[in-house]
């Protein structure tokens, strides 16, 4: 996603696919802990991840045969900046990066497996559209803790309020994510709306999700239940 978060004040919590980093701590106010942690992927045609099963097959001199992109200017192309992925890093041009996640799912499903593009970014998202229908995307985690001197990046997604809100509604909210997370109901809540999309793609039912937006108000309603003692 963009490095840059707007911050309108016209609201006092954020539900988003919302990693942290520094700039944005300095502007909004990260609760803990994390409601979903994250690895980098790939994006793909089903037909090609029979051949590419990890970052190691697309990152090799003079290698041709994929082209691969990640969102210009997000934290993706932050850590492959300072990853020890070299062809990786110098194969993302101007003519492979997208503007935003849509243009680089878009890019994967009107590519061929003859012409592949690979998308590169945050797991848990890329499956979200994976799950989407006509369902012929998969995706392929990077494998990235093998190789040696990796540094992690960005790896958890965070809710967040606004700078100098009322310490004991940060306290209760951050509580009602720890209980949330040691019974399990953050993780059913992400195989429910997250992950089923393709199991259910009838497009009259109820269940199917259209928006990144909308499979975080479970999340966002959880952790408002818990507080309010429901």
């Amino acid at each position: 996603m963009h490095g840059s978060l707007l911050v309108t004040q016209e609201s006092n919590m954020a539900a988003a696919p919302l990693t942290k980093n520094m700039r944005r701590n300095e502007q909004v106010t990260f609760l803990e802990p994390e409601f979903m942690t994250f690895e980098l992927a790939m994006l793909m045609k089903q037909g090609v991840s029979e051949h590419v099963k990890s970052f190691d097959d697309i990152n090799k001199e003079g290698q041709t045969k994929y082209t691969f992109g990640v969102v210009e200017g997000g934290s993706t192309k932050i850590y492959f900046d300072r990853s020890p992925y070299f062809y990786i890093e110098t194969g993302l041009t101007k003519q492979t990066m997208v503007e935003n996640i849509k243009e680089g799912v878009k890019r994967v499903r009107q590519s061929t497996e003859s012409h592949p593009y690979i998308f590169i970014g945050e797991q848990q998202t890329l499956e979200y559209h994976a799950s989407q229908a006509p369902c012929e995307l998969t995706v392929v985690k990077g494998n990235t803790t093998a190789k040696e001197g990796y540094q992690d990046p960005p790896s958890e997604y965070h809710l967040a309020v606004e700078k100098n809100f009322d310490s004991t509604i940060v306290n209760k909210l951050q509580a009602a994510l720890v209980k949330l997370n040691e019974t399990g109901k953050l993780d059913q809540l992400y195989d429910k709306w997250w992950k089923e999309g393709c199991e259910e793609t009838s497009g009259s039912s109820s269940t199917v999700t259209t928006s990144m937006a909308a499979i975080l108000v479970p999340i966002l309603f959880a952790v408002l239940s818990r507080l309010s003692g429901q």
